[in-house]
């Protein structure tokens, strides 16, 4: 194997219009997209993600957990057999409601060099 990271933590909070609280996914599906190197919450929509994964609302129960944030979803995901070649990623939720709606999260950029 190649030293050094091989996946990512990733937690994700859901929440409605004037929510302060994250709130549980029962509908639609939740993707954790991963792009190699800094990626600005605009121009995600238009460039291939390197990795995404994709969860059913029975597929998150195994995640799911309650903080003083509310409802929310940890994450431990392997990136293999993709590899980052940058210095950092960016990550990105993105829900796909069941009637065809899809919400993005902010960008945001995680440094992946060994230390």
């Amino acid at each position: 194997p190649t030293p050094g990271p091989d996946g990512i933590g990733v937690r994700v909070y859901a929440s409605d219009a004037g929510g302060t609280e994250g709130i549980v996914i029962r509908q639609g599906t939740l993707e954790v997209l991963l792009y190699d190197g800094i990626v600005s919450s605009t121009s995600a929509r238009t460039t291939p993600p390197l990795k995404i994964w994709s969860f059913s609302p029975a597929a998150l129960k195994a995640y799911s957990g309650k903080t003083s944030l509310g409802s929310g979803y940890q994450f431990a995901l392997k990136w293999a057999p993709e590899t980052p070649r940058q210095p950092a990623v960016t990550v990105i939720a993105r829900y796909r409601a069941p009637g065809g709606a899809v919400l993005w999260s902010t960008a945001n950029t995680v440094s992946v060099t060994a230390k």
